[in-house]
């Protein structure tokens, strides 16, 4: 089944985004839109290595912290145009992470898809819920997606990639990127509330019943 919606997944680091969007894009028809790989693919451009912004964006990247407004903004905005000549719904892991973020994107995305075919999902986790899970977190190093727990394969099932661990989820890093979420996702988390179109998902719950709440919401929408 295909939609032409939108879709944002919002939430701290270990909350399952990734995860749940697999799932939804599959299940709707939509592109995923992996914030974190477009940053990876800029930043380890061995084209762009000596350029001294990507320097900085790679720099922050690795310490933890979120990059720069305006340089994430610029990439999320110059992905997301190419995706709209598609003429397909998208879903967001990833993104928005700041409140200039959120205001762009509904901007551009709202005229284009009707604000009855936007939506924001918070999917709420505290921290040491989160902790823990990131603890034992393994991904694929190509495409991102996440190993379920228990999982114990060393080789992606979705598109061959090695599994690993990565750098910045290690106890200090992970610690860092709590504190930035707090301090600037939360308030592009309550924007969307403003607006009306923020529903609250309890991030505790397993994944399929996180799934089943979200897509359940999103049907009750569409009818």
């Amino acid at each position: 089944m295909e939609n032409k919606i939108i879709i944002f997944l919002m939430g701290p680091p270990g909350s399952g985004k990734t995860t749940q969007a697999e799932k939804l894009a599959q299940e709707f028809g939509l592109v995923h839109f992996i914030t974190s790989e477009f940053i990876k693919n800029a930043i380890y451009n061995p084209a762009k290595a000596e350029n001294p912004i990507i320097q900085r964006e790679k720099y922050l990247y690795e310490s933890g912290l979120l990059n720069t407004d305006d340089w994430v903004v610029d990439l999320v905005i110059e992905e997301t145009k190419k995706l709209e000549k598609l003429n397909k719904g998208i879903i967001y892991s990833g993104s928005p992470k700041r409140l200039v973020e959120s205001e762009v994107l509904i901007k551009e995305l709202e005229p284009l898809y009707g604000r009855g075919n936007l939506f924001a999902f918070f999917v709420n986790l505290d921290f040491e819920e989160a902790f823990k899970r990131i603890k034992s977190r393994r991904l694929c190093s190509r495409c991102g997606l996440p190993l379920l727990a228990g999982d114990d394969s060393n080789i992606c099932k979705k598109c061959g990639g090695e599994i690993i661990i990565r750098t910045i989820d290690d106890p200090e890093k992970f610690k860092l990127r709590f504190d930035e979420y707090i301090k600037k996702t939360e308030p592009a988390i309550e924007y969307f509330r403003e607006k009306g179109l923020l529903f609250d998902v309890d991030g505790r719950k397993t994944p399929e019943e996180v799934h089943r709440e979200i897509s359940d919401i999103i049907k009750s929408r569409l009818k």
